[in-house]
């Protein structure tokens, strides 16, 4: 439905050969608040995690960890996602609910490892473009924050702007939001992760959204 919608840039494909990435769009009739049949799956997944996870030892060892965490070294940073794996295994902590479509994103990331990001597709505009940052730009992040994009940092854009890098993460102009019909999920892939596992995630969104939502329509998906 959705040809030609992703493009690779030239840099991309020469310093990061092994990148994969995955895209999916899904469509609902509005986005909720929260859901119990939602909730009650946080909960089996918050026990779940905690069986995977015995002890941080576990999490270190996961091979989708370590291939984010080997990326993020080159930065001199952490890898955000296992420490979000460490506080529900190991501290307890329960999900939070934001709304059904952020939600469901973020149950995803926990049990894949895999770093998502999610927007309002009314505030994306086609083609999506996988880029290499470069030296001298600045995007406002989800947080409020400008950030100076580090250079060759993996991100995403749209026609207009950075969408999202894999250092700060999406930018501030289209959050999804409870007024959200149209969430667009992208999955970041470096080295070492593989085109199945991003697949299997996508899936993953798209059963937790169906949950809560069951009207609700996978229009577009990709992985490259």
């Amino acid at each position: 439905m959705y040809p030609n919608k992703v493009e690779f840039t030239e840099q991309i494909r020469s310093n990061f050969p092994d990148t994969s990435m995955a895209f999916m769009l899904v469509e609902t009739q509005g986005n909720l608040s929260e859901n119990p049949i939602l909730e009650e799956k946080k909960l089996d997944l918050a026990a779940e995690l905690h069986q995977y996870f015995p002890d941080k030892e576990s999490i270190l060892k996961s091979p989708i960890i370590q291939a984010y965490q080997a990326y993020y070294q080159r930065y001199n940073a952490n890898y955000h996602v296992r420490f979000q794996i460490e506080s529900v295994a190991l501290k307890g902590k329960p999900l939070p609910t934001r709304s059904v479509l952020v939600d469901a994103m973020y149950m995803a990331e926990l049990l894949s490892g895999l770093l998502i990001a999610g927007h309002d597709m009314n505030q994306v505009k086609f083609p999506l473009t996988v880029d290499c940052g470069q030296e001298g730009e600045f995007y406002t992040t989800l947080s409020g924050e400008l950030k100076s994009v580090k250079e060759n940092d993996l991100c995403i854009r749209d026609a207009d702007k950075i969408l999202s890098t894999i250092l700060y993460g999406p930018e501030q102009s289209s959050p999804i939001t409870l007024a959200t019909t149209q969430a667009l999920y992208c999955i970041y892939g470096p080295s070492g992760i593989f085109a199945q596992q991003l697949a299997d995630a996508l899936d993953q969104i798209a059963n937790f959204i169906h949950l809560a939502l069951p009207q609700s329509e996978v229009l577009w998906k990709s992985v490259v």
